[in-house]
């Protein structure tokens, strides 16, 4: 009886992170950065705009842009969100070092030229 109380939350969360479950919760969108904050990105899903797009990206930024060269995920990892526990174990962008925002904004300062995309 005791093994059944055990097996039956892990099936559980086993059966959510299956593809056709999973799709019903849908992707989590991600922010991302470098540790100065002059390079950053905003995962959006429905307009294709996902993290290899913003691997892509970090790649040329990184290539005319001295400085920090490090890409961090600025979305935490929520235990609580048991659906979501294989992307964080399967998912390359969860792979990369967590940095809160207020950290990297302290470090950047406020932007003087506000061109609409370093907004968050």
């Amino acid at each position: 009886m005791k093994k059944i109380f055990i097996f039956l939350p892990i099936l559980l969360i086993v059966a959510i992170n299956l593809p056709p479950l999973r799709w019903v919760f849908g992707e989590d969108n991600c922010e991302f950065s470098n540790g100065d904050g002059f390079f950053t990105y905003v995962e959006v899903y429905f307009k294709g705009d996902d993290f290899q797009e913003c691997q892509r990206k970090f790649v040329e930024f990184k290539k005319r842009n001295l400085g920090d060269t490090t890409l961090y995920r600025l979305c935490p990892k929520n235990i609580f969100h048991f659906w979501d526990y294989g992307q964080y174990l399967f998912s390359e962008k969860y792979r990369l070092p967590y940095k809160p925002w207020s950290e990297i904004e302290a470090r950047r300062g406020p932007i003087t030229n506000k061109s609409g995309f370093q907004d968050f």
